[in-house]
Parts: C-alpha cells; structure tokens; sequence
C-alpha cells in the first residue's frame, strides 16, 4: 500500500500524501519510501503525533476521532486547508 501510494503521489505531481493512522505504522511505511511529496500523518492520538513529528518527512496532523470514512476524509480536508498544507485544486493522494 505504501509504495502505491508513494508511486501514485510521484506520477501525479501531488502536493502531499495524506496518511490516516492510529498508531503511525502506515506513515512509518510510507516515509521510507522518501517520495518527493510530503506525507501528513492524520492522528487522533497525541503521543503518536509527538513520535511522528521526529520522522523525515513526516508532519503529523492532530484530528479529532471520526467514525467513518466521510468523517475522516472531511476532517483532513478541513485540516488541509486550515493549516495551508495544501490549497483548493492541489492534489492529495490518500492512504487509509
């Protein structure tokens, strides 16, 4: 999963690679794949966020818990834009 996503995010030029984690494993994967992109770790946990933080290439990204994916995907949007990790039109490749 971790190198499609790193492939997908090199082919299209994608201004980040948004990684959906609980315990940072998956941002782990794709941060050694060092892809030209920045990755954004989404947590709802704190300590994993303050582990994350000391990973190239890694910007962990605090969210609040969601239930389902709609609720994810709508916080990282809100995320994204609220801390000008991405702007309207630019491409985020997703890794859930």
């Amino acid at each position: 999963m971790a190198e499609a996503c790193c492939q997908v995010a090199d082919h299209l030029g994608a201004q980040a690679i948004a990684v959906f984690t609980k315990t940072g494993a998956s941002a782990l994967l794709v941060a050694q794949r060092r892809p030209a992109s920045k990755i954004l770790a989404f947590t709802p946990n704190p300590a994993v966020s303050g582990r994350l933080s000391l990973v190239r290439g890694v910007g962990p990204v605090d969210v609040a818990p969601a239930k389902t994916v709609d609720e994810r995907v709508e916080r990282m949007d809100t995320a994204l834009l609220r801390d000008k990790h991405a702007s309207p039109g630019d491409i985020v490749v997703l890794c859930m």
